[in-house]
Formats: C-alpha cells, structure tokens, sequence
C-alpha cells in the first residue's frame, strides 16, 4: 500500500513539473494598448472588434434612441439626475 501511494505521489509530482510552462505566467495586455498596437493588421482587427463589442449594448435595445444625446447636457440618468430636466 505504501509503494502505491508513493508511485502515485511521484506522478503527480512528476506531471505537475513537466505541465508547468512560463507561457501562462506572461501575460499579455488586453485592456491597454501598447505604443505599436495598431502597427500591424491584427491590432487594427482587434482593435475594431472591442470598439464594435460595445455597440451590441446600445443597438437592438432600448438605448439606440440616446445614442445622439450622449456627451451632451441633456443627457442625464436616473441615478445622476436632479429633478431639473
């Protein structure tokens, strides 16, 4: 029983060390962009598709109505307003 627990400690031990890679522990940045981002066609790719994610929100809901009043003074929420629209 014992050898069947040591050949089962050594395998894991011995699998843990071989999958572990320094691949996973460098991360590559998603949320910010680096200075030669948009230089290649992928960055440009990947850059359109964050900007169009965001428009799923806004399109086919409700909010398309308040897409040409944001940034603007008459546009205001429920949990920022003051009662003086």
């Amino acid at each position: 029983m014992r050898k069947i627990y040591r050949n089962l400690i050594g395998t894991v031990a011995l699998m843990l060390f071989f999958s572990a890679c320094s691949d996973i522990l460098e991360e590559k940045p998603r949320s910010i962009y680096e200075p030669g981002y948009f230089t290649t066609e992928e960055g440009v790719k990947g850059g359109l598709t964050s900007m169009y994610a965001h428009l799923r929100y806004i399109f086919g809901q409700g909010y398309y109505y308040n897409i040409t009043l944001t940034g603007t003074d008459e546009m205001t929420w429920a949990t920022s307003a003051d009662g003086n629209f």
